[in-house]
């Protein structure tokens, strides 16, 4: 079981993980994620990764489109390493 120490709602890590994974679309940093580039906010990455493992472990006890959600975002971030 994940111990859990953080109050960050599953909408909140959905939008972090989003957020952290989408490549920016112009610019100087055209094509790269703010994961590679950031400075800060890992900790929060982080955290959202928590929750998200914590709803997919919860499987059927979720909800059914929280628990499919997150498997796929997890998912993604497994397949771009």
């Amino acid at each position: 079981m994940i111990n859990l120490n953080t109050n960050i709602t599953f909408d909140k890590a959905v939008e972090t993980v989003q957020h952290f994974t989408t490549p920016y679309k112009k610019g100087k940093l055209k094509g790269k994620i703010p994961l590679e580039t950031c400075q800060e906010g890992f900790t929060s990455y982080s955290n959202a990764i928590k929750v998200l493992e914590q709803y997919v472990h919860m499987g059927e006890y979720t909800t059914p489109s929280k628990h499919a959600l997150a498997k796929d975002l997890l998912n993604k971030i497994k397949e771009e390493k």
